[in-house]
């Protein structure tokens, strides 16, 4: 435990989750706000409980968690997360309640949670705050590609294709399927990552001719991520995500596309979803994997 001046740096833990959702509700509704969009509405406590199963696996699994908390009354008012997978080192989350900002305190928070020489691979999906992205240039990372927000009410929807589906169990076979996808797609293997998906969302593998070609996973709450070898197959396994969406019942539903996504973009844009005015940008240390086949995990705090 780190003290300086009115304020203390700790190790985050499970327990933490609340008053962290608190801090990150805050922050992003203050940029949506000074970006020319509407504040949050509802309570917070209910949107909390749709996300604490996410958070506390962040919790549990995070490479670094570290919290900045009022030396006096213990308010938490900060908080900065990264998780690693098989040399991938992401930056989660580093947000401050507004009041705090610019105060040098999100640069210790980044500097504890995205140490310099963590990983073979380092990355951000970052706001478009220019006091966020500067600090992240700082950190070696630059913006590779904007991320989009597609929303919409989904519907079923049937798209030509030769895949066939099957639903993802926990079975080493279909694991292994998924490592050697996000190996050929991504460069990197999430498999603790992928075990959590499956507890919380229902997995789906594409096959061709027998042969996984893509996976996605879905959810009445959350969506994501979904994959294809081939960019041109990114339609069909976002259909099957909408109609299955339609089915469990969930009455609006977003995607998160890089912008050089061509085939999904077009899908989505095609079937009736609006690109929200919020964008983030990609941010790496270097230039890897495909994009143009592959959409973000929701919401978007890891890949």
């Amino acid at each position: 435990m780190t003290e300086l001046s009115n304020f203390i740096l700790r190790r985050g833990t499970p327990d933490d989750g609340l008053a962290v959702y608190r801090v990150l509700w805050d922050a992003v509704s203050d940029l949506v706000t000074r970006t020319g969009g509407a504040p949050f509405e509802g309570a917070v406590e209910e949107f909390w409980e749709r996300r604490a199963s996410l958070d506390r696996h962040l919790a549990e699994t995070a490479a670094e968690y570290w919290v900045a908390e009022d030396a006096e009354d213990g308010e938490v008012f900060g908080y900065a997360r990264s998780v690693e997978n098989d040399g991938l080192f992401e930056l989660a989350e580093l947000f401050l309640r507004p009041g705090r900002q610019s105060g040098g305190i999100g640069r210790q928070l980044l500097d504890r949670a995205f140490p310099p020489g963590r990983g073979r691979t380092r990355t951000i999906m970052a706001t478009v705050d220019p006091r966020a992205i500067r600090s992240y240039h700082r950190v070696g990372t630059v913006a590779r590609f904007p991320m989009f927000e597609l929303g919409g009410t989904p519907a079923p929807v049937e798209v030509a294709t030769d895949l066939v589906t099957r639903r993802i169990d926990h079975a080493p076979t279909d694991l292994a399927a998924l490592d050697a996808l996000d190996l050929e797609v991504i460069e990197h293997r999430r498999p603790g990552d992928h075990r959590w998906r499956l507890e919380t969302r229902e997995g789906y593998l594409f096959l061709r001719r027998g042969r996984p070609v893509g996976y996605g996973f879905v959810s009445e709450r959350g969506f994501g991520p979904y994959l294809a070898l081939d960019a041109a197959d990114m339609p069909a396994v976002l259909a099957q995500a909408e109609t299955r969406a339609h089915q469990l019942g969930a009455t609006n539903m977003y995607f998160i596309l890089p912008g050089h996504n061509a085939h999904g973009m077009r899908h989505l844009l095609g079937r009736g979803f609006k690109i929200d005015p919020f964008i983030t940008l990609f941010m790496s240390d270097r230039a890897f994997g495909q994009f143009d086949r592959y959409a973000i995990f929701t919401p978007q705090l890891i890949l």
